[in-house]
């Protein structure tokens, strides 16, 4: 008795503990935009900004991830990473949708250095760097990410669906999906935890103070 009760204590601590330092790990285990491997050297004595985002809200992602980008530049104490939610695109379509994603980012990094040279025309910052892209096919990276928030609400991702009634369990779906539609800005440190969570435009100068305090 004794003993099975220990094992429920334990899970319910393991469902319930953020899993924050194992994002960077949940992240090598994908591969980029362009089918490559993602080394977990890239992310090494840095502090990265992690931006996770569905196809409606993309252009609200990458307008707030110019401002990021134009505040720290090309500056290599940091990585910008941008993971696309894209669980609802059909398989015969992955090819074009990843053609449109770098069609879209080609157009937002020709953008982010005009931003970039009009915010430090006397500075010797360098250019911004280009982000690393991750599509989610599955949504699997993206709900880790989501697990892994220190925001309150975003424990709806920690619960396990397979005790629940199918009531309470559609609730909890709704719920996650309320939440799930927003931009996510995550800010990670070199170790890979999560330092900060925040959600929706505006939240540039946020993430950029809370990225210069890590480093």
């Amino acid at each position: 008795m004794r003993r099975c009760l220990m094992l429920a204590t334990l899970s319910l601590i393991a469902l319930a503990a953020p899993a924050g330092a194992n994002v960077l790990q949940s992240l090598v285990q994908y591969l980029d935009l362009d089918g490559k491997p993602i080394s977990i050297e890239r992310f090494r004595n840095k502090v990265s900004v992690l931006v996770v985002t569905d196809k409606a809200n993309v252009e609200t992602a990458t307008a707030t991830g110019r401002q990021v980008r134009a505040k720290l530049g090309g500056d290599p104490r940091y990585l910008y990473v941008v993971v696309f939610d894209l669980k609802d695109a059909p398989a015969i379509a992955h090819g074009m949708i990843a053609g449109k994603i770098k069609e879209i980012m080609r157009e937002d990094e020709e953008i982010a250095l005009k931003e970039f040279q009009k915010e430090n025309r006397s500075s010797e910052t360098a250019a911004p760097q280009s982000p690393l892209l991750i599509p989610d096919w599955d949504e699997g990276l993206s709900f880790k990410i989501w697990r892994s928030s220190p925001l309150a609400e975003f424990s709806a991702f920690q619960e396990d669906e397979g005790h629940k009634s199918r009531f309470d369990r559609e609730r909890l779906q709704r719920q996650q999906q309320r939440l799930k539609s927003n931009v996510h800005i995550f800010v990670i440190d070199a170790k890979g935890e999560v330092q900060a969570h925040y959600l929706g435009a505006g939240r540039a100068e946020e993430v950029v103070s809370k990225v210069r305090s890590l480093w």
